[in-house]
């Protein structure tokens, strides 16, 4: 009796151990991109720029002065 409770007891550290080692499982795999904007975000900045709207705005500022 008391060799299967201390085999059960070994077999629960054992889970309990493996559990506490390996990391969880991501939901989502989120991009750099995306870590970039909650990283500026969470420091209290307005985010990266896109840079598809600012290319039109260059564009005409350029034929405004030429």
């Amino acid at each position: 009796m008391d060799v299967i409770l201390a085999l059960v007891g070994l077999g629960i550290v054992l889970w309990a151990l493996s559990a506490l080692l390996s990391p969880p499982k991501r939901h989502k795999e989120f991009s750099l991109h995306d870590q970039d904007e909650a990283t500026i975000s969470a420091l209290g900045g307005s985010g990266i720029p896109d840079l598809s709207k600012l290319e039109p705005e260059e564009k005409k500022i350029k034929m405004k002065e030429g």
